[in-house]
């Protein structure tokens, strides 16, 4: 198997996103092993958390309504959902998050 660059696991990785396709099935057709496009995945995701300052920010669940809800790493910001996005910009760019 060739060593594929970091652009072409990318693209791989959206291609995934894309077809709709669980990562299982999408690696046979790929030819690539589950477990390692798993690490890869994962590897890039917080290669890519790191250099660009974004966080995950979670969609309201039941166990939170009227909540928004900021995690990175171990940091958990529980915010009203009449939090103004202004304010939370502002709050994030202080944290340098």
């Amino acid at each position: 198997m060739a060593q594929r660059s970091k652009e072409q696991w990318k693209t791989l990785i959206e291609e995934h996103r894309s077809s709709g396709l669980s990562a299982d099935t999408f690696c046979k057709e790929q030819g690539i092993n589950p477990g390692y496009f798993s690490t890869v995945k994962y590897k890039l995701k917080q290669m890519t958390a790191k250099s660009t300052g974004f966080v995950r920010v979670k969609p309201l669940t039941q166990d939170s309504p009227g909540a928004i809800i900021i995690e990175r790493g171990d940091l958990v910001l529980k915010l009203p959902i009449t939090t103004k996005p202004d304010w939370i910009a502002d709050l994030m760019r202080s944290l340098a998050l």
